[in-house]
């Protein structure tokens, strides 16, 4: 009997943190989306970031123009991470084309490799 009422309870509690949650993104303004996403890029500028903040910022840009259609906070809140799945499959796909990693982590990398020394410190 006990199990039942906490599994209630607990339910009771889910139910009200996913209310509070869709009430708060249905709260925000466009403006608020944006702020945020450049507040994401400023972060991702000094830290020296261009692999994911970047982009997180631009699905939270995405994200603020639904708002101007008066888009649902539930399709905001499942709508943030596919464009953010989007955003790095497409940026991998099509940005980083032709971009090979020449840094040579160990020695058997370089076999049959041809180099050419430019500086030999002492």
């Amino acid at each position: 009997m006990r199990l039942i009422s906490f599994i209630s309870l607990l339910l009771m509690y889910d139910n009200f943190g996913m209310d509070f949650l869709l009430s708060f993104i249905d709260s925000l303004q466009i403006w608020h989306f944006l702020l945020i996403a450049l507040f994401v890029l400023i972060i991702s500028t000094l830290a020296g970031d261009t692999d994911i903040l970047p982009w997180i910022a631009f699905s939270l840009f995405l994200v603020g123009l639904l708002e101007l259609f008066n888009v649902s906070a539930t399709f905001q809140l499942i709508s943030l991470p596919i464009f953010i799945l989007i955003s790095l499959l497409l940026s991998r796909k099509y940005i980083y084309i032709g971009e090979e990693n020449k840094i040579a982590e160990d020695i058997s990398s370089l076999k049959n490799e041809k180099i050419r020394i430019v500086k030999i410190n002492n």
